[in-house]
């Protein structure tokens, strides 16, 4: 019997998921993206580029994709 497939959370859910408890502060500085543009992105008032989901993934040991 086939199963649906649960649909993905969007990638601001995924990041905030992973980040387990650490500040948007924490992530800033272990990623180089500015507290003010990280905040940006995590609102959803500016995107995400694919640098920054590699360097989110590497701060966060994730594999997110865009």
């Amino acid at each position: 019997m086939a199963t649906k497939n649960k649909l993905e959370k969007p990638l601001v859910q995924q990041i905030k998921d992973k980040m387990d408890g650490r500040t948007q502060r924490w992530l800033s500085q272990k990623t180089g993206i500015s507290e003010d543009k990280l905040s940006n992105k995590l609102t959803g008032i500016t995107a995400f580029t694919e640098e920054d989901v590699k360097v989110i993934n590497d701060a966060l040991g994730a594999d997110f994709k865009l």
